[in-house]
């Protein structure tokens, strides 16, 4: 990564260990996520005795780690989160994004009954508040047929429902997953029951695209051994061994956790925006501390960062990443105390610099062009964890004293 200005990537280096980073641990040396620890009892050995006492511990796994974690009867949240933030292995991270949200409590005895209620409400709302009338009839699905009768009076002409669902045939358009009948219909009720419920922002666009990780993730939870990995490309529902339990209860969890996310962004979405407003300019603040010549080049090409960078907030650059990468960030999020709001600028900050080079050659027209499609689509975990690290290194230095960027 290439950056210029006051501070550089090699100057951070020095001021940030891996000790210091959530997630990350010096006593160990890592071999793929996993520890290999050695002997150094006998360091005045020759090397063929040394390579001899060479011992390899029982491997532990982060997955086994949280399943030890889990299983305790209050949950270190901590470890918990240090775990998280260098990313989750799929088959944990269900369960970890629910705890981390708030969704279930730490309390292991009171999960199950929480779940259950919990779901059990969201039910309860849809009844109260979603017109089963609004769904295509060709769409209709097992899901809305059963014992769900839904009672809240709607019409076609329903502003918010309108809206819905002309975005959501556009939402994550490479992923089949969500454009699977039942799936679609399941988002719509998750989307339509919030905005529902907070009529103070009501639905804005961009929740469409927020709530998709987490219906990505939760249907996980249900697919057919070996599958977890592929479901994205799925066109129906035959991956899972219950489609229909596997979908209510993933909808009812997406729900819930949805509403965790907005409530920590909630002025992203009431009128004018104002959170998203000063997030923008907050990163503008930061790009010229970090790299000014890149902050002075954009400006005097006439580009405004709301120009590009307010969907970045808005989406949460849904539609800047991979999606399997959003899903790697948002494990990193949710181990931040301030994910969604304040280290997502600096992640914003990290990707822009990134390409530094390369803007700085651009006019106007290329830089809005560059800027709306950036070339991450082969991008791999790799490149994203380094975003990530330059993203907590300036975090480290700046968090501290906010007023530097003012």
């Amino acid at each position: 990564m290439t950056t210029h200005g006051v501070v550089s990537s090699k100057s951070l280096e020095s001021s940030t260990t891996s000790k210091d980073r959530p997630g990350s641990y010096s006593s160990t040396m890592s071999n793929g996520g996993d520890e290999i620890l050695l002997d150094a009892s006998k360091t005045a050995e020759s090397p063929v005795r040394r390579t001899r006492s060479l011992t390899i511990s029982p491997v532990v796994t982060t997955a086994e780690k949280l399943d030890s974690l889990l299983a305790e009867p209050v949950l270190n949240l901590d470890a918990m989160k240090k775990l998280a933030w260098a990313g989750l292995p799929n088959i944990a991270r269900a369960a970890v994004w629910k705890i981390l949200l708030g969704y279930l409590p730490t309390n292991s005895a009171r999960r199950k009954d929480t779940l259950e209620r919990r779901r059990r409400e969201y039910r309860e709302a849809v009844e109260q508040h979603y017109d089963s009338s609004n769904e295509p009839p060709q769409e209709t699905t097992a899901q809305t047929q059963g014992s769900h009768t839904y009672s809240r009076v709607g019409h076609q002409d329903d502003i918010t429902m309108r809206q819905i669902s002309v975005d959501l045939p556009r939402t994550c358009p490479g992923q089949a997953l969500f454009h699977i009948p039942e799936v679609r219909l399941a988002l719509q009720r998750i989307l339509y029951v919030w905005a529902t419920r907070h009529p103070a922002s009501g639905y804005v666009q961009g929740m469409n695209d927020l709530v998709t990780p987490f219906m990505f993730v939760f249907l996980s939870e249900f697919a057919k051994k070996g599958t977890e990995r592929s479901i994205l490309t799925m066109t129906d529902m035959s991956v899972f061994e219950n489609p229909q339990k596997a979908l209510a209860n993933a909808e009812a969890d997406a729900y819930w956790c949805l509403t965790a996310l907005l409530n920590d962004i909630q002025d992203y979405y009431t009128f004018s925006q104002p959170g998203i407003q000063r997030r923008v300019h907050y990163l503008r603040e930061l790009v010229a501390r970090v790299d000014s010549n890149l902050c002075t080049h954009l400006e005097d090409e006439g580009l405004d960062f709301l120009q590009f960078a307010f969907r970045w907030m808005n989406c949460l650059l849904m539609r800047e990443l991979p999606f399997p990468l959003i899903v790697r960030v948002w494990d990193t999020y949710l181990a931040e105390s301030d994910g969604f709001a304040l280290f997502h600028v600096y992640v914003c900050a990290a990707l822009l610099v990134s390409f530094s080079e390369e803007l700085q050659e651009m006019d106007f027209q290329d830089l809005v062009m560059f800027l709306q499609n950036l070339p991450t689509e082969s991008w791999t975990s790799k490149d994203i964890d380094v975003i990530i690290s330059q993203a907590y290194m300036w975090r480290t230095i700046f968090g501290a004293a906010p007023s530097h960027l003012q």
